[in-house]
């Protein structure tokens, strides 16, 4: 399964601490929260990974779990060393119906998106996070 990525690592942010700092102090994270809802149906299909690869903006899952979860949903994933995750909600079907997602990574609130699905784009809302210490060297 092949899917684009959206967001990842601490970016920009990271790479300014690493000039800055010579080094960030920010300690690697250990879970993502995800939830999900929606107004429309009681049911969406979860697809999550920790163990994946990104490369030219395309995400390649390794491993992945595909699970069929009720409406609303919330669960803690532990992350692995390094911290990636990596997760796609949708209904698994062509009929219109709106899909919010939310994902924490620890404390930290790093997506948060609401869409009408299927109508007729896009099939299903995705994320990928990938941690950094920013070093430069």
């Amino acid at each position: 399964m092949v899917r684009r990525t959206r967001r990842t690592g601490l970016g920009l942010a990271g790479w300014l601490c690493a000039a800055v700092l010579g080094a960030c102090t920010e300690e690697e994270p250990e879970q993502a929260l995800v939830r999900l809802d929606s107004p429309d149906r009681t049911q969406a299909v979860l697809v999550t990974s920790t163990d994946f690869t990104v490369e030219g903006g395309t995400t390649t899952l390794l491993e992945a779990d595909t699970v069929t979860v009720s409406l609303p949903f919330e669960q803690v994933y532990p992350l692995d060393s390094p911290a990636r995750f990596y997760s796609y909600a949708s209904f698994g079907d062509t009929l219109p119906a709106t899909l919010a997602l939310t994902i924490f990574i620890d404390e930290r609130q790093w997506f948060a998106d609401s869409r009408r699905l299927n109508d007729p784009e896009p099939a299903g809302l995705e994320f990928t996070y990938r941690w950094s210490t920013g070093l430069l060297f």
